[in-house]
């Protein structure tokens, strides 16, 4: 697939995992976070997954984890929680 992979942090320190490119274009963004049960991981993870988005403009975003299924809207972006499983088998 031609896919480039790459670790994002913006200037306030935001991170995501995984955002991947496909010929200079951010396709998909990613965090993986084990356990999101506890409200301050839950917000660490979601917070960098828009700082991310913010900047590359991509819609596509994901967080990994390890049994829990959800969608959120956060500042009109959907992102997709999904365990890891899942999305293991849609690969």
């Amino acid at each position: 697939m031609n896919r480039d992979v790459y670790y994002y942090k913006s200037a306030d320190g935001y991170e995501a995992d995984f955002v991947v490119c496909k010929n200079n274009v951010v396709e998909e963004i990613y965090q993986v976070s084990y356990d999101i049960s506890k409200e301050k991981t839950r917000k660490r993870e979601l917070r960098g997954l828009i700082a991310a988005s913010q900047e590359t403009r991509c819609t596509n975003l994901f967080l990994i984890t390890d049994f829990h299924r959800e969608e959120v809207v956060i500042n009109n972006k959907q992102i997709k929680i999904l365990p890891a499983y899942e999305w293991l088998i849609k690969q």
